[in-house]
């Protein structure tokens, strides 16, 4: 996260703790942020659009209230080319907020619902907080697991111990 996002997101933060309204922002920056794609972003940063056409299309595409207008001020001040980083740390920031840990898991195929709940279950115990699961298929993996919490990553997949396997069969060598 650079410090701008950061210092934005924060503000975004604070407003929407002020105003009791963290859920509904953090459902709505989830909803609009696949749609600052490359050609979206493009147009924002775009300096020969006017700021108003801009702001005519972030009204098309939020709810009236604190999110548009969070945004149209993003605009005003000249940053909307640090928009999805800023949305990004909302969302951590959110997160953090709520006391929610957000873990990646990585598989070499779909894990059946009774496992995942077990594996929340088990990951709430160890780190004390809400979980909240993004999953990931990963064919090369071949079977096992990776979790990834925070910059922290557990590899007990397939893939990793034959990579090991190798390494110290080189250095024996």
């Amino acid at each position: 996260m650079d410090q701008i996002s950061e210092m934005w997101a924060n503000v975004l933060l604070d407003v929407a703790i002020e105003e009791g309204k963290t859920e509904k922002i953090k459902d709505e920056v989830e909803r609009i942020t696949p749609l600052f794609d490359d050609a979206f972003m493009r147009f924002l940063k775009a300096p020969k659009i006017e700021k108003e056409e801009k702001k005519e299309l972030v009204d098309m595409i939020t709810d009236e209230g604190i999110l548009r207008n969070f945004i149209k001020l993003v605009i005003d001040k000249g940053r909307i080319g640090s928009i999805k980083g800023i949305l990004a740390c909302f969302r951590h920031l959110y997160l953090e907020h709520k006391h929610i840990k957000e873990v990646r898991i990585i598989t070499a195929r779909k894990i059946d619902d009774d496992l995942k709940q077990k594996l929340i279950n088990s990951l709430k115990r160890k780190l004390a907080s809400e979980v909240v699961l993004c999953e990931e298929i990963d064919e090369r993996l071949l079977s096992g697991i990776k979790v990834i919490i925070d910059d922290k990553v557990i590899d007990v997949s397939m893939q990793k111990k034959i990579k090991d396997l190798r390494r110290t069969l080189l250095e024996s060598w």
